[in-house]
């Protein structure tokens, strides 16, 4: 009985994959589209950027994704892994956290909102 129940389970589970059948390139544009629009639905996802903010955009994304790699290879090395009273050296020593604690405040605060949304994880 448990035999049959699986074999029409299978059955079931590769016509819905039939009906709902989309080509590999289809696939790609459809999930591109809609982490477009998630990216947009971020904070700060619709301003425009100028070439300066980009310049420091790029800079941060890359000092983000060289402190993540060393957190990869070691976890004690990544903030919101450890107790706050380590993580508070790790804080202070990183260079992202030295980056944004240097960005203008006050009326510039919106226009930079998307990059504290986009590297405080690393500061967490």
């Amino acid at each position: 009985m448990a035999d049959v129940q699986v074999l029409v389970l299978l059955l079931l589970l590769e016509c819905c994959v039939n009906a709902f059948q989309v080509n590999k390139d289809e696939y790609l544009r459809l999930r591109n589209e809609v982490l477009d629009k998630e990216y947009q639905m971020r904070i700060g996802g619709k301003i425009t950027l100028s070439d300066a903010e980009h310049m420091v955009n790029d800079r941060l994304m890359k000092l983000k994704a060289k402190e993540m790699d060393v957190a990869r290879m070691n976890a004690t090395n990544f903030p919101p892994a450890v107790h706050f009273y380590r993580a508070k050296e790790l804080i202070d020593k990183s260079e992202v956290f030295k980056m944004i604690r240097n960005m203008p405040k006050g009326k510039y605060r919106t226009r930079c909102a998307y990059l504290y949304d986009t590297v405080c994880s690393i500061c967490m």
